[in-house]
């Protein structure tokens, strides 16, 4: 891969058009470090098991909303950009080795990793037509500046990926990318939780060979705030219409919010939409 680039949106009104989603619980009223557990009650805890969050505390948070108004903009071309109602739906699913059942975080809070690994999918056959699942697990097990469960964002999987800046304490773990065919590569922590505070699976018995270099990787950001909401959904479209994997995060502001999030989850059709604006302002 010559220059990949990972494309992020954080906003609450594009949820519908998201390819692969993470969901954070905000700080603002559970105030659980990144690193702790805090949860309530037994129902929390396997609620939590079943349909894992991230549980940034404040400083946490921050930071990643930093990295997100800091990352530069994705290059769209205004001209193109069409604002209009489309009936049809868009899909890159075409781009990855996709079976949902076998794409399965278990109670390991590492959504940013799936989501991520997802976008590196859907780019390394875009840009060099090349269609293969890559290893979840490799992060999981090989950064030693992270643990992957406690939560994370985008340009957590950038920094690893990047042979130029990447800042993964591992040498080995930068500018490759990692086929999920490689021995023990495939995905074990599905049993871990963020207080567990480590992989299951030591770095040095992932097979690194073979492997995809990447050169350069970097996070843009789509616009998507501080701008009406037809054109933030122009251009997620934009996005989308030309092949570009979006790794989009939302956040729920209390308890109340993750429930009603992972009710929906449980009970609803696959075809129903999640309306998430009962949330906004609180």
């Amino acid at each position: 891969m010559e220059k990949l680039k990972l494309y992020s949106t954080n906003n609450w009104a594009v949820l519908f058009f998201s390819l692969i989603v993470c969901l954070i619980l905000s700080s603002s009223i559970a105030s659980v470090g990144i690193t702790g557990n805090a949860l309530a009650d037994e129902e929390d805890v396997n609620d939590y098991r079943e349909y894992p969050a991230m549980y940034p505390d404040e400083e946490t948070l921050q930071r990643w909303l930093d990295s997100y108004y800091s990352a530069p903009l994705a290059n769209i071309e205004v001209d193109k950009v069409v604002f209009t109602n489309r009936s049809s739906s868009q899909s890159l699913l075409d781009h990855l080795e996709y079976v949902p059942s076998e794409r399965n975080q278990g109670s390991c809070g590492n959504c940013w990793v799936w989501a991520g690994t997802g976008c590196l999918e859907v780019a390394l056959d875009q840009q060099e037509g090349i269609k293969d699942r890559l290893s979840v697990q490799y992060l999981n097990s090989c950064d030693s500046g992270i643990y992957a469960c406690g939560g994370g964002w985008l340009y957590d999987l950038a920094d690893f990926y990047d042979p130029v800046t990447g800042e993964s304490s591992f040498t080995d773990g930068t500018g490759k990318c990692i086929p999920w065919e490689n021995d023990n590569a495939e995905w074990q922590d599905s049993g871990s939780t963020y207080w567990d505070g480590s992989s299951d699976v030591p770095c040095s018995t992932i097979s690194k060979v073979p492997y995809y270099p990447i050169t350069s990787i970097n996070e843009v950001t789509v616009p998507t705030q501080n701008v009406g909401q037809s054109e933030a959904i122009a251009n997620i479209k934009y996005m989308l219409d030309h092949d570009n994997a979006i790794f989009f995060g939302f956040f729920v502001p209390s308890s109340g919010g993750w429930n009603a999030f992972t009710n929906f989850w449980r009970d609803e059709e696959e075809n129903t939409a999640y309306n998430i604006d009962a949330w906004c302002g609180i």
